[in-house]
């Protein structure tokens, strides 16, 4: 069984700590170089740039919609297991209200291998056993849109029609006059 925890913060920041089995990195990377059953700081150090290309794009994080941008962290041994822990953290838009985090590695997973996924704002949390045929798990936050820029947007709308229908008005307004008859004019 493998862990993902994806804690998400009001400000976009994404941040996942995986703890995964070596058998399961394994199948990413050849990590136990020595075929001892064991790794070591050395043999994760060998494949640390290996890790840090296919990591970032082996989880999603999607966010309203759209994929979050990862950036991989750090990958250090488990103690006292044979897992590796590692972190990435994702670049989202501010106050998401949908976050789903999705496995690409939940498919290739050893039969009967599991990923416990959970994701947790403040104030929610939801947690779901990722498989091949439940490769994601999706967290409705608590979070409403920002809605000052939205009302900055309503204002100027307002202001644009009222000053368009100003302009209406005075060239309406100015076309009903009636022209001033030769009884009415001033004579000189």
């Amino acid at each position: 069984m493998s862990l993902a925890s994806v804690t998400v913060a009001e400000n976009g920041s994404v941040r996942l700590e995986l703890g995964l089995a070596t058998t399961e990195i394994a199948r990413l990377v050849p990590i136990d170089r020595n075929g001892d059953g064991h790794v070591s700081e050395a043999e994760l150090g060998s494949v640390h740039d290996s890790l840090v290309k296919i990591l970032p794009g082996t989880f999603d994080v999607v966010a309203d919609g759209k994929r979050c941008s990862p950036k991989f962290d750090v990958a250090k041994l488990a103690e006292p297991s044979d897992g590796v822990d590692i972190i990435v953290v994702y670049t989202c838009g501010p106050k998401p209200r949908d976050v789903a985090f999705r496995s690409h590695l939940a498919p290739a997973m050893a039969p009967g291998h599991r990923l416990v996924a959970t994701l947790s704002t403040p104030s929610r949390t939801q947690s779901r056993v990722l498989g091949s045929s439940e490769p994601e798990c999706v967290l409705h936050t608590e979070w409403e849109p920002d809605t000052r820029q939205s009302a900055r947007l309503q204002y100027g709308i307002c202001a644009g029609i009222v000053l368009g229908l100003a302009l209406v008005y005075a060239v309406v307004t100015r076309r009903k006059k009636p022209a001033a008859t030769e009884r009415e004019r001033p004579t000189s």
